[in-house]
Parts: C-alpha cells; sequence; structure tokens
C-alpha cells in the first residue's frame, strides 16, 4: 500500500489547501456555500470533501448539478469521500437541520514541472510554455 504523501510525490498534482470545517445547523440559508456556485480555482483542479460524521439532506449534505440540470445529493458515513471538479461543477452545501456537518477539504492543483526541455530557451518560449502539462 502506498502511503499518500508517497503518491503525491509520484505524480503530478499538489495539496494546495487543506482544511477542517464546521457548518453550524443554525438555519442560516444565507451562508456561501449553501447557494449554487463554482469554486475560482484552476480548471484542471479538484477538491476532495471527507465526511467526518454521518450526513444526509438534514445535515449538510454536498448537493450538485449535473451536466443535465440534475440536482444529486451525495449522502454518506463518516468518512466518505467526495471527488470532484469544484471549478467546474455547480455545487452547494445543504444547510444542516438536525446536527453540525464535519469534513476535511482538500484543493488539489497541478504542480508546476520543470523540464529540461525549458532550458537555455529565450523567455518568450518559456511564458508560451504550459509548465502543467508532462511533455
Amino acid at each position: 500500500i502506498m502511503h499518500c504523501s508517497q503518491l503525491l510525490n509520484e505524480t503530478f498534482v499538489s495539496i494546495e489547501k487543506f482544511e477542517v470545517y464546521k457548518t453550524l445547523a443554525n438555519g442560516d440559508h444565507e451562508k456561501i456555500n449553501s447557494n449554487w456556485h463554482k469554486d475560482g480555482d484552476l480548471l484542471s483542479s479538484f477538491k476532495i470533501l471527507i465526511y467526518l460524521n454521518d450526513v444526509d439532506d438534514n445535515n449538510g449534505a454536498l448537493k450538485l448539478l449535473s451536466y443535465d440540470g440534475n440536482e444529486v445529493s451525495l449522502s454518506g458515513k463518516s468518512g466518505t469521500a467526495i471527488f470532484f471538479r469544484a471549478a467546474k461543477l455547480n455545487h452547494s452545501g445543504s444547510v444542516p437541520k438536525k446536527s453540525d456537518r464535519w469534513c476535511l477539504n482538500y484543493k488539489i492543483y497541478p504542480k508546476i514541472l520543470l523540464s529540461n526541455k525549458i532550458l537555455n530557451k529565450p523567455f518568450n518560449y518559456i511564458r508560451r510554455y504550459n509548465l502543467f502539462l508532462n511533455y
């Protein structure tokens, strides 16, 4: 079994943000994450959301708006992990009614790759080169 940090070192991604957060069960429908939105991250990034308590429609299930316009509610037991492209997919956190929701949130970005292909090249070449792709 490969350790998570070893896996990240051998791939072309990096963790750009890691946070633990709690969404209160206070009926506040004005929370920024309870409205449909897309995150303002790189389009090639993705988010990993891990529930730290059992989550359903009554306590903060993540909701996704599918490309065909259907609403999908993602319930799960504590430890459930959800991977999605938060910058491309409309999503919202439902407002917890019964109990607070605790979760871990990871934002995963592509790593900037250094390549010997860009060494000794003119500056304009380097600016045009996509550092996020492995050529």
